[in-house]
């Protein structure tokens, strides 16, 4: 149901918007395209600021109000104007503006960046022509397609469970042929939930609704409460339709025990930054830097007693991409508006990075650096080797990505036992990429990598039980369980000079 969220943002939107409007903007009759113009500027402002810095921003209301702030603009703007310079021509233009935006603007694009600026403003010159056109009418008069948009609404919400359902029972990758079927199986449900159910709510029949107030409350006021009852007895609806037994609960629920002994362990860790010990002469200095990909490492070390007797190792928490990751190049609204309100300077934040005096101290007294993190394909692997030459003369040692499965406790819900076998197509294909690209770039410069592809992965199945005990908590974390194993596996390798 993740593309609610869209429709949470509406109803909030609908509902603050037209208090706004009703109280301020008809008030201000005069001055309501310079008000709205006004919202749409602080909207955008705040939506640059924050690009970036957290995928929850792409969800927040206020971040998306200048979008439909330019909607409501178009409608004032038709209203008032005549608009006769905009017509077919200008339609066309900005038609093929949005199509070709289809193709240029992906995922690494902020969604309130430049590019989609253009998108949104495509859009309102399209409104704005809708007025005039005439011989593009057969777009908007198109039988097939008005048909299609009195259906979006249903569409929209059918369209995402039935995607995510097939992938989830049948857990095959998407041809072109699944794609046309899924999409004709969407079209259909559409119109019977638009016929059968949606109309029911808006249709009157003799100058009343087929659900009138009262019945409409009856329903809500049922429904609330079957959530709530559904809710509150998921885990024995799970147990009844799944025939769960007690030793499957106890595997998952010891993921949540493991949880908290990976929080005791960050916590132990604290604590040992501070210890003078680290840089003793007598034993080897082992530094871990990195993410929480880099934590699963050093925990996998420190719970190993025969590796841990003879070193002493620190983790050390930096997510490298946040200074060594993709450069991206913002367009000069962005670089300006971030200017003029002084925020989030990515260049500040890597400066920051690189000058930490801490970090710096404990990698000078380090005789083996780690690195590891869930490394991106664009990750600046040359300059993070550049950085750490430069302030220890420490042997490095990378780690590269771990298999990415689908979320493992859910793989283990619904294969039981059987997980192992059904595990080794439930990889993340990008992983084997961007190793591949680790192994090109640091094995010329004779830095030593460790490769994690064959840790738990081999001969077409993957280790993700073992003995009663999930190897991960999630798509690409060890459990505790899971660190024990790893450990295993490192001590092996022998990488320390006592060894």
């Amino acid at each position: 149901m993740l593309h609610t969220w869209s429709l949470s943002v509406e109803l909030q939107l609908y509902l603050i918007w037209a208090i706004f409007f009703n109280f301020f903007i008809l008030k201000l009759k005069k001055y309501e395209i310079l008000i709205i113009s006004l919202i749409i500027s602080i909207s955008l402002i705040f939506s640059i600021i924050y690009s970036g810095r957290s995928p929850g921003f792409f969800y927040f209301t206020g971040f998306r109000l200048y979008e439909f702030a330019f909607g409501s603009l178009a409608f004032i703007i038709r209203q008032k104007y005549s608009l006769k310079f905009l017509g077919d021509l200008s339609f066309l233009i900005f038609l093929i503006i949005i199509l070709l935006s289809t193709q240029i603007i992906n995922e690494t694009y902020d969604y309130n960046s430049f590019y989609s600026l253009i998108v949104v403003i495509a859009s309102f010159f399209i409104l704005l022509s809708l007025k005039n056109i005439q011989i593009f009418k057969f777009i908007t008069k198109n039988q097939l397609l008005t048909s299609l948009g009195r259906v979006s609404y249903s569409l929209y919400l059918i369209h995402w469970p039935i995607l995510i359902f097939y992938q989830y029972s049948l857990g095959t990758n998407l041809d072109h042929l699944n794609k046309l079927i899924l999409i004709l199986i969407s079209i259909i449900l559409s119109f019977l939930s638009y016929r059968y159910i949606e109309i029911v709510f808006r249709k009157k029949i003799r100058n009343s609704f087929i659900l009138n107030n009262k019945n409409f409350s009856i329903f809500l006021i049922i429904s609330i409460f079957s959530i709530i009852l559904i809710s509150s007895n998921l885990t024995n609806l799970q147990n009844k339709f799944k025939k769960i037994s007690n030793e499957q609960l106890n595997i998952l629920q010891q993921i949540k025990i493991d949880e908290n002994d990976r929080t005791l362990m960050a916590e132990i860790n604290e604590k040992n930054l501070e210890n003078k010990e680290y840089g003793n002469l007598n034993k080897q200095n082992v530094l871990v830097i990195g993410d929480s990909h880099a934590f699963d490492i050093f925990w996998s070390i420190y719970l190993n007693k025969d590796i841990k007797k003879n070193i002493n190792i620190l983790y050390v928490v930096k997510g490298w991409d946040t200074c060594f990751g993709k450069i991206i190049s913002e367009n000069f609204l962005t670089k300006y508006i971030k200017k003029i309100f002084n925020r989030y300077d990515k260049s500040k934040v890597c400066e920051k990075f690189v000058n930490d005096n801490f970090l710096i101290e404990k990698m000078k007294k380090s005789d083996f650096i780690i690195l590891a993190n869930r490394w991106q394909i664009d990750t600046r692997f040359r300059e993070i080797t550049n950085f750490v030459q430069s302030n220890s003369s420490a042997n490095i040692i990378y780690f590269n990505n771990i298999d990415r499965f689908e979320h493992v406790p859910t793989l283990y819900f619904k294969h039981g036992v059987k997980i192992n076998d059904f595990s080794f197509n439930k990889r993340d294909p990008v992983n084997n990429r961007v190793n591949n690209r680790m192994r090109e770039i640091l094995e010329n410069n004779d830095i030593k990598l460790i490769d994690r592809s064959n840790f738990f992965c081999g001969n077409n199945k993957c280790l993700l039980l073992d003995k009663n005990n999930l190897l991960f908590t999630d798509e690409d974390h060890v459990s505790k369980y899971g660190a024990i194993y790893m450990g295993q596996l490192i001590k092996k390798l022998r990488l320390f000079n006592y060894e």
